[in-house]
C-alpha cells in the first residue's frame, strides 16, 4: 500500500470545502478478491476497484466479471461488474450493471442502509490508525476498518456511512475483501454532472421485480424444450442465478 502520514494529514485538512472552492478529487484504489462462486463453492478471483471520491458525489467501479455455462447450466455472475455513484446530499445512491444482452442498466438504491456496530478496537494498517465497524447487510456480515483521521464516509461498493474512509472491508466468509492500495489527487470533472446521475432511474423493488421475471422467462423456456422431463426435470437445464445480495428472487 503506498499509503504515507503525510496524506493522511492533507486529508483531514483539505477534503471539507464550499462550492467556491476548486473541486478537489480522490482517486482512492481498493485490491481485493471476490468469490465468483458464491455460496456454492470457492472460486476466488483478484481484482482491482477504483472510487472517485468529490465534495458530493462519488463513482465506484470494478473490473468485469465473467460468465459461465454448461451444456446443461446456465449461470450468471453480473455482480463482480457494477458501478455505483453516491450523492449523499441527496441521500442518493445509483447502481449499475449489464444485462444478458451486455447493456447497462441503473438502479436506484438506498444509500448506506447498512447499521453499523461501532468498537473501539483499533489497527494498524501501514501508517493509519483504523477502528473497527460491524455491519449486516442484506444476508451477509461485513467488518470494516475505517480511519477516522480520513473524514471521506465512503468506502467501496455500496458500503459507506462510517466516520472516516473504510481501509479494509471484508465478508465473515471472507468472500469478499477490499484493501486499499493507494489514495490521489486528480483534476476531474462535477461528478454530479454524469448522465447517469442526472437521470431518474427505478428503484430496487423494480430491480427485483426485472430479475424476477427473467428467471421466470427463463425456467419458462427450460421447461419448454423438446425431451425435457416435467416430473423429475432431470433432463432439464437447471437456472442458477447466483447473486452477492441476497434479494428475494
Amino acid at each position: 500500500m503506498k499509503l504515507f502520514t503525510l496524506l493522511s494529514l492533507l486529508l483531514t485538512y483539505s477534503y471539507v470545502q464550499t462550492e467556491a472552492q476548486p473541486l478537489r478529487t480522490y482517486i482512492i484504489t481498493y485490491q481485493g478478491v471476490f468469490n465468483v462462486k458464491h455460496d456454492l463453492d470457492k472460486q476466488f478471483r483478484p481484482y482491482r476497484s477504483v472510487l472517485i471520491e468529490q465534495h458530493d458525489a462519488s463513482h465506484f467501479f470494478m473490473q468485469p466479471g465473467q460468465m459461465e455455462g454448461g451444456v446443461n447450466e446456465v449461470m450468471i455472475e453480473s455482480d463482480t461488474s457494477f458501478r455505483v455513484f453516491k450523492q449523499p446530499s441527496a441521500n442518493k445512491l445509483i447502481f449499475g450493471e449489464p444485462d444478458l444482452a451486455g447493456k447497462e442498466k441503473f438502479y436506484e438504491d438506498t444509500l448506506h442502509s447498512m447499521r453499523w456496530s461501532l468498537s473501539e478496537e483499533v489497527k494498524q494498517i501501514d501508517s493509519i490508525t483504523c477502528k473497527k465497524a460491524d455491519a449486516w447487510f442484506r444476508g451477509r456480515h461485513y467488518t470494516a476498518w475505517y480511519a477516522p483521521s480520513i473524514p471521506i464516509p465512503n468506502g467501496p461498493w455500496k458500503m459507506g456511512g462510517l466516520p472516516g474512509l473504510i481501509i479494509e472491508l471484508r465478508e465473515a466468509k471472507g468472500d469478499m475483501h477490499f484493501m486499499l492500495e493507494s489514495i490521489r489527487m486528480a483534476s476531474i470533472t462535477d461528478l454530479k454532472q454524469n448522465p447517469v446521475m442526472q437521470k431518474n432511474h427505478p428503484d430496487i423493488q423494480a430491480y427485483i421485480i426485472y430479475w424476477q421475471k427473467l428467471i421466470a422467462r427463463m425456467k419458462g423456456m427450460a421447461a419448454a424444450q423438446p425431451g425435457s422431463d416435467c416430473l423429475t426435470c432431470q433432463t432439464a437445464p437447471s437456472i442458477q442465478i447466483r447473486r452477492w445480495e441476497k434479494l428475494p428472487l
